[in-house]
């Protein structure tokens, strides 16, 4: 009994020096770029996620969302992770808690350049739940330019390697703000139906090597909605390269047969 209490007092005295340490670590005026943990609210229970960002390791927590979430939306029934402890749904809405999950991501590390691409096409492209896709948007807008407020006024320069919150990420910042508010257009233009506004907006970011598959397939399907076949497939072709998902490269690869015999025959799409 004495060995395990012990045992007991050992682990909370790391865990409190933990806490501590990173209340320090937080209060450094240097630090304070990103919005303080404390300043938001986080829909989900994460304790794993929670914990890394107590003991200021913001990006490891994000990653570790960014793998839950993944793992929630590939799931048909969008049941979740199992670290998630939420009431049982009474209704059938589909991924009922998917805006949650891509706003716990964001909260722990506002410069997550993919949950900006692929959580507003989760929400407004396949979901068709197009006010949660803005308002994650919005979020995101809000958090970018307080980032840049904080390093404006702790005179902090964005190519500033030393800094520890945003090294490995000072040439996104600008950029990451021009995107959030393109895909905020994009989604008003899908929303209304506009697909010849939102292909031309879509054409900006959909080439680029860092753009998530889940957007190049948009721009495909619009493409083929409006009968261009030919930039369809070329869509479809890099897609089949470049993805790593097996089930993704066969239907790319059903899609660019379905193209070419359209193409040489002249037929169009059903």
């Amino acid at each position: 009994m004495r060995i395990y209490a012990k045992e007991n007092y050992i682990l909370l005295a790391i865990l409190i020096t933990a806490f501590l340490t990173a209340a320090v670590y937080m209060k450094i005026p240097s630090t304070q770029v990103y919005p303080p943990i404390f300043s938001m609210k986080y829909p989900l229970s994460t304790p794993i996620s929670f914990w890394a960002s107590m003991l200021g390791m913001r990006r490891l927590a994000a990653d570790i969302i960014w793998i839950q979430t993944l793992q929630y939306y590939g799931k048909r029934e969008g049941t979740g992770s199992p670290e998630f402890k939420r009431g049982n749904d009474k209704d059938n809405t589909p991924y009922k808690d998917l805006q949650s999950y891509w706003q716990q991501l964001i909260r722990f590390d506002p410069l997550f350049v993919n949950a900006y691409l692929l959580g507003p096409t989760t929400l407004g492209w396949n979901l068709k739940r197009y006010d949660e896709a803005m308002a994650l948007l919005d979020e995101g807008v809000e958090m970018v330019e307080e980032i840049q407020k904080n390093l404006r006024t702790l005179n902090i320069n964005e190519t500033d390697e030393e800094h520890p919150l945003i090294v490995g990420k000072s040439d996104v910042i600008n950029e990451l703000k021009w995107k959030l508010y393109l895909l905020k257009s994009i989604i008003v233009y899908l929303h209304q139906d506009k697909y010849g506004e939102a292909t031309e907006l879509l054409e900006k970011i959909a080439f680029q090597d860092e753009t998530p598959e889940e957007i190049r397939i948009i721009l495909a399907q619009i493409y083929e909605a409006q009968k261009d076949y030919r930039k369809a497939l070329e869509l479809w072709t890099i897609i089949y390269r470049s993805t790593l998902k097996e089930t993704r490269r066969d239907s790319a690869a059903k899609h660019m047969n379905e193209l070419k015999n359209i193409i040489f025959s002249g037929r169009s799409l059903p």
